[in-house]
């Protein structure tokens, strides 16, 4: 009997100090990164070289030999440069508060006008650079969402069909430089099976803003956080973040942030099928620090990777399966 209350008191304590443990590195947050140790890829040259910078200085890796060197190259002639469109009114009056709100009368209609809205999945608390998306005002009218430009003055409508109605949040724009298109993605999740779920509308643009394809992303939510004890004071929406890249017609999330499992971090990429239906495939897994940057062709892509083993520079094909 003595020899069990003994080992009581050791294994008590014992559970305790492993408990206290457990939940102290669920809780504290990863140590950052000092800014003059990150390197950040820039943009590529052709499919074997690309730019990156560190600690102010920018270089040129050669992905084939993995060398480097000091360069004042600038931006390549491969990348579709952005078309100008007229976002503001010229005429005084077209846009007018009301309740607090904005409105503008188009067509005669009178309907609800939302500035710019920066991303808002984007982890503030993290230090992460947001990611920036094009400028155009979006317009909510009658259940319909879409953008605003003018043309001689006047406003033009550009309207984008939703997939899910009940999710009624202002489209995000974001170009592809490789493929000179337009990416669209609402800025909110609409939650039909609670948390872990998300339905978004997406949509592919020409550069004259003439839509191409509508999307209906996955329903899971790839910023879902289980243990939200783990995200402390402003919630899990404060330390984590969704990047999105359109590249070549392609579509890849970054996902990043503690407390979300490094096996559940990385890169993934949007895949339709023939039946429109969609899936996330994980290209990259791990802690991987945002910016990204892909290669001409869409198949290569450069990333800073943090790791217990060290961090580094790296590269992947995400064209190859199983690469």
């Amino acid at each position: 009997m003595t020899r069990f209350f003994l080992r009581r008191r050791v294994l008590v304590p014992l559970f305790l100090l492993f408990a206290l443990v457990g939940l102290a590195s669920r809780c504290i947050p990863e140590k950052p990164i000092a800014m003059e140790e990150k390197a950040t890829p820039l943009i590529w040259l052709d499919e074997h070289t690309y730019l990156y910078s560190q600690n102010d200085d920018v270089r040129l890796m050669n992905i084939e030999d993995r060398s480097t060197r000091p360069t004042d190259k600038k931006m390549p002639i491969w990348a579709h440069q952005v078309p100008q469109f007229d976002t503001e009114p010229i005429e005084p009056g077209q846009f007018f508060m009301q309740d607090n709100h904005t409105y503008s009368v188009i067509d005669g209609s009178k309907m609800r006008v939302f500035p710019y809205q920066y991303w808002k999945r984007h982890g503030m608390n993290r230090g992460f650079p947001r990611m920036e998306g094009i400028p155009f005002k979006t317009y909510l009218h009658l259940g319909k969402v879409g953008l605003i430009v003018f043309e001689a003055a006047k406003p033009k409508l550009i309207n984008l069909p939703l997939k899910f109605p009940d999710n009624r949040s202002a489209p995000f724009v974001v170009w592809d430089k490789h493929s000179g298109m337009f990416f669209a993605i609402q800025n909110g999740c609409e939650y039909p099976n609670g948390e872990g779920s998300c339905h978004r509308t997406a949509w592919w643009l020409d550069r004259d803003l003439i839509l191409v394809d509508v999307v209906a992303l996955p329903e899971e939510d790839l910023l879902f956080v289980e243990d939200t004890l783990s995200c402390f004071s402003c919630g899990c929406g404060c330390v984590t973040q969704e990047d999105i890249y359109a590249v070549n017609g392609k579509v890849f999330f970054q996902i990043s942030g503690f407390p979300i499992p490094s096996s559940r971090r990385g890169l993934y990429e949007l895949v339709q099928e023939a039946d429109e239906s969609t899936s996330w495939r994980q290209v990259i897994e791990g802690r991987v620090e945002p910016p990204i940057a892909f290669s001409p062709s869409g198949c290569h892509v450069a990333f800073y990777r943090v790791s217990y083993l060290g961090n580094a520079l790296e590269e992947k094909n995400v064209c190859t399966a199983g690469d």
